[in-house]
């Protein structure tokens, strides 16, 4: 047992042993440092813009290429598009549609071709054909949009208020990110996966899944990550406060450390594009794979302004055509694409303030070196593309003007005209015994020399040529001739010709003999008004020339004489003073002018043109300062020198592409289907172009034509604008003259104007449809017209016929009506004058008096019956004329409710039957008070002689809206259904009277179409209901 125990023991041990080890092993795993060399690097002068050059503000935010390979700059105060004006501020038109805010916090573009822009106040759409605004969303400062960037699958990312949204770029519509916890720093986008720096951890975050991953950071780490980025493979590279680089998976970190020579590179920023990576250091800007392999440096001249020592969120932008662009917070740098080809150095990166007047080649033991001579320095240099490395450098005796260097059989020399001659060699300057060297000259000054052959050499003066001829070591001018010249410049001899370079004749020649006799003063002249700077021989029988005025000129022997060829500027590219030259392995030429380096082929056309833009660092090249070194070409400048490769296969050819951004009709915009633009009677045609990419600030025209013409037109932006062509098809050329003069590729389009719908041929055709189907309706119109004139009047016939039946049925019935009403108003006669005569007949009986009194009131009561009868039938004979007019007024319904109850009060008392007024409040009606009055006491007239005691009569009377109601209801037996089938039929005007209810009813119904007021009537069996509807 005790050996057991021991035995666990020991395994317990073992197990903790081994945690222990595997806890060092993943320390020692976590803070692994791996160090990568620089293995090679190269100098570059890149190109810089500002505030002077046209950019809104020296502090760029952010940086984005669009479509096109323009380029978008965000500043703290506004937006700025590079095109080939220039620099165009975005955005702040004041009668357009602004940016919500001035200063620029990301830029990311849509699957559409649009540039999403964040600013301080909120998030803009802007459409990058005509770079008109729309404002998505609005923010205060406090909320502002902080980043934007793109998904793969076109949706976009900003952060707002530590929170991340999902914007969809076509609906406009905002998602808030989930998944997420806590506050969101700064975030990086890498095709479907977003690296999210929250306040304490850094995470990889999949938006479809919205599941999220930690990378191995402790929270202190987390918190110094100032950006980062990541790798195809999916790790992160994360640049921190310190200026460290760490690589991490979701295992493991490891601190990347990247050495040039005995120094540690501090990086500022670091962005991959594929599987390559570009870093900001500071000491110059490294590129390489994603792996850190094949490291290169570029150096710049000067590293402070380039590489700030703080992280900018402009960072890095690598354009189509390779060239590096840098943003902060001096503006915008650009590491042109020939980086990987062409070095440049300004002569303050080797020679500190000396300025440079001549170079040369020297052979040594060790290689060629390049000679540059200064102000009173004589330099010696090793070249390569990193710097040109001084090797030695001796003084030039003081004084010394007009030096220059002259190749003589393999040995270099260096002139002056008032210091004799120095050779150049590895141990410093020695002097050539000018005594010999220059007896019987007229000046000390050569400026060639031509070795005849071991002993017999040409020396070139100002205006002087001389053979000089060495024995033994004694020099002695064999003959000297005077040029007629004021000056030359370069001594070439080739085919048995002698030719010279002069500064007022261009170029001097003559054939000379064998053994180089005197010449003669018969000199012949090519050239003769231009200056001639340097000779180059091509062919046996070609002859390359520098001048200033025609620039390089290739001229050719022809039978016994020697002729201008051609001049090699094409026609696009107007002359340049051409000043040196020097052949590639492959047989271009590379010459050198005031403006920037000319490339020409093997056939001696011009291939390209490099400017200052182009990053050779300079932009005027110095006379006889170009030559062959080691592997390289040099070209010397005011200020610099430029190394290109010998072979031309190494030189960097970016094609500039002209494109097509959008096309408009009367602003109303043009679909444009495979280079085809139709519009339909258009007053005026916009074209806008981009040209891209463009080095920065480089300017370039366009230029167009129509088929039909032969000259082109240069526009003055990158806008065309055609106003009321005429229809018709037009090829319409277009192409570009970009910053350095060569024409890009020409582009054509087909632009069909057509006539408007109502001129067109679809238009002409429904024309002549409508003037055939005129004339046929015509015709028929005719026709019709004649059988509809017959057939109107056999109508008229029949509708007179009808009329005359339907005016006899009228007089017919009009005829019955009035019999009617004669024969009931007689009926009501009759009755009446019967009961006045017995009445009054029974007054001549012996009557007691209370009798007497009955048989009076019964006498009084039929003749006020009478009376009235006659009243009524008067009434009606001048309704039914129309003798009454009514006198339309306010009138009271509460007073007229009022007399109404008054004058019916003691007839109801009589036969016990109550009679109410209802009126909701004080109401008016505009009529007649008579007529009205009239109308009312009729209706109620009629019901107090139907009802019986202890009915009711009630009159109502209320407002609905613009309509005022008045209603007479009894409680009565009601009317017969004659009665309301006559009252209804009088009032349908089927009818002028109401039969079988006297002559209330008739009157009523006339003053009711009188006064137009609207009469309803609901009686049943028990109750009868008037209602009179006013209306207004």
């Amino acid at each position: 047992m005790a050996l057991n125990k021991k035995r666990n023991q020991l395994t317990t041990i073992e197990v903790w042993l081994g945690i222990l080890l595997l806890a060092m092993s993943f320390c020692t795993l976590s803070k692994q440092v791996v160090t990568y060399p620089i293995e090679k690097a190269i100098s570059i002068v890149p190109n810089t813009v500002s505030v002077e050059h046209g950019l809104s503000q020296n502090s760029v935010t952010v940086m984005k290429l669009d479509s096109y390979s323009r380029l978008w700059v965000g500043t703290q105060e506004g937006l700025n598009l590079f095109d080939l004006n220039g620099v165009e501020l975005v955005g702040q038109a004041p009668h357009l549609t602004q940016l919500s805010g001035r200063v620029i916090q990301g830029l990311a573009q849509d699957q559409r071709g649009n540039m999403w822009v964040a600013t301080n106040r909120g998030l803009d759409k802007i459409k990058v054909s005509d770079l008109s605004v729309e404002n998505i969303l609005q923010k205060s400062d406090a909320g502002a949009v902080r980043q934007l960037d793109c998904m793969s699958d076109g949706r976009l990312v900003y952060l707002s208020d530590g929170v991340l949204y999902l914007l969809d770029p076509n609906t406009h519509q905002s998602t808030k990110l989930a998944g997420i916890t806590g506050q969101a720093v700064y975030f990086f986008a890498y095709k479907d996966v977003l690296l999210v720096r929250l306040q304490d951890s850094i995470i990889a975050y999949n938006p479809n899944t919205q599941q999220s991953q930690a990378y191995p950071l402790q929270p202190d780490e987390a918190r110094l990550a100032l950006s980062f980025s990541r790798t195809q493979t999916g790790e992160l590279l994360m640049l921190t406060a310190q200026n460290k680089l760490k690589a991490c998976s979701f295992t493991r970190c490891r601190e990347v450390v990247v050495q040039y020579g005995d120094k540690q590179l501090e990086f500022r920023r670091i962005r991959h594009f594929g599987d390559k990576f570009t870093a900001i250091t500071n000491i110059g800007v490294v590129i390489g794979s994603a792996d850190f392999d094949n490291l290169t440096l570029i150096n710049t001249p000067f590293p402070d302004m380039l590489y700030p020592t703080f992280s900018q969120r402009a960072g890095i932008v690598l354009r189509q055509d390779g060239a590096i662009l840098i943003g902060n917070y001096r503006g915008v740098f650009e590491i042109p694409a020939n980086y990987q080809s062409v070095s440049s150095f300004t002569s303050e990166q080797f020679l500190g303030s000396e300025t440079i007047f001549a170079t040369g080649k020297l052979e040594t033991a060790q290689g060629e070196r390049l000679v540059i001579a200064g102000e009173s320095t004589l330099f010696i240099t090793a070249v390569n593309r990193q710097k040109l490395t001084v090797e030695q450098q001796f003084s030039i005796p003081q004084g010394m003007n007009g030096r220059h260097l002259i190749a003589l059989n393999g040995r270099t020399y260096l002139a002056s005209d008032n210091k004799g001659v120095f050779e150049v060699t590895i141990a410093g300057l020695v002097e050539v015994d000018n005594s010999k060297l220059a007896q019987s000259l007229a000046t000390p000054l050569i400026i060639d020399m031509y070795a005849i052959d071991q002993h017999n050499t040409l020396i070139l003066q100002n205006a002087t040529l001389s053979k000089q001829s060495t024995q033994s070591g004694v020099a002695e001018v064999v003959w000297s001739v005077t040029l007629p010249t004021f000056s030359s410049y370069r001594l070439l001899y080739k085919s048995g010709y002698l030719f010279v370079a002069t500064l007022d004749r261009g170029i001097l020649y003559q054939q000379v003999e064998d053994g180089f006799a005197k010449p003669s003063q018969s000199w012949r002249s090519l050239l003769e008004h231009d200056i001639a700077l340097d000779l180059y021989d091509v062919t046996p029988s070609q002859l390359l020339v520098m001048s200033v005025e025609s620039g390089a000129v290739l001229v050719e022997k022809r039978e016994q004489n020697w002729k201008i060829a051609k001049t090699l500027q094409s026609a696009s590219h107007p002359p340049l003073t051409t000043l040196c030259g020097a052949q590639t392995q492959t047989g271009e030429w590379l010459l050198t002018t005031n403006s920037g380096i000319l490339i020409y082929d093997n056939t001696l056309e011009l291939d390209r043109f490099f400017t200052k833009l182009d990053g050779i660092g300079v932009r005027e090249y110095q006379q006889f300062g170009c030559g062959q070194v080691g592997e390289f070409i040099y070209a010397q400048g005011h200020g610099g020198i430029t190394l290109m490769p010998k072979s031309s296969a190494s030189l960097p050819h970016s094609e500039i592409a002209l494109n097509l951004v959008g096309a408009w009709q009367d602003e109303q915009i043009l679909p444009i289907d495979n280079q085809n633009i139709v519009a339909v009677a258009p007053d005026l045609v916009k074209l806008k172009f981009a040209l891209a990419p463009l080095p920065l600030d480089a300017r370039a025209q366009i230029q167009y034509r129509f088929d039909s013409e032969r000259n082109w037109q240069t526009a003055s932006s990158s806008t065309l604008l055609f106003s009321h062509l005429t229809e018709d098809k037009y090829m319409l050329q277009v192409r570009a003259k970009n910053y350095n003069g060569m024409m890009s590729s020409t582009r054509q389009f087909e632009l069909l104007i057509l006539p408007p719908w109502w001129r067109s041929p679809a238009a002409y055709s429904i024309y002549l449809s409508a003037f055939l189907i005129l004339l046929w309706a015509s015709y028929r119109y005719r026709l019709n017209k004649q059988q509809a004139y017959a057939r109107q009047l056999e109508q008229q016939v029949a509708e007179r016929t009808l009329e005359l039946q339907h005016k006899q049925q009228e007089a017919l019935a009009l005829h019955q009506e009035k019999a009617r009403f004669i024969n009931e108003a007689s009926h009501d006669l009759k009755h009446l004058c019967g009961l006045i005569k017995l009445n009054v007949s029974n007054l001549d009986l012996p009557l007691d008096e209370h009798f007497q009194g009955v048989t009076k009131t019964a006498i009084q009561g039929a003749t006020s019956q009478l009376s009235q009868l006659v009243n009524n039938v008067v009434e009606i004979s001048h309704l039914d004329a129309g003798m009454i007019s009514p006198r339309l007024e306010a009138v009271s319904i509460n007073a007229l409710f009022f007399s109404i109850e008054q004058q019916f009060m003691i007839k109801c008392r009589d036969k016990q039957i109550s009679i109410e007024s209802q009126v909701a409040g004080p109401l008016f009606c505009h009529s007649d008070e008579h007529l009205l009055s009239r109308l009312l006491f009729n209706l109620v007239d009629n019901a107090v002689k139907s009802l019986r005691a202890g009915d009711v009569i009630k009159l109502q009377a209320s407002h609905d809206r613009e309509t005022l109601i008045i209603a007479i209801v009894d409680s009565g037996p009601g009317l017969s259904p004659d009665i309301v089938n006559s009252l209804q039929a009088a009032l349908s005007a089927e009818s002028k009277r109401v039969v079988g209810t006297g002559l209330g009813l008739s009157i009523v119904v006339g003053i009711t179409r009188l006064l137009n007021i609207g009469l309803v009537v609901d009686s049943g069996s028990t109750g009868t209901k008037f209602i009179l509807k006013f209306e207004g």
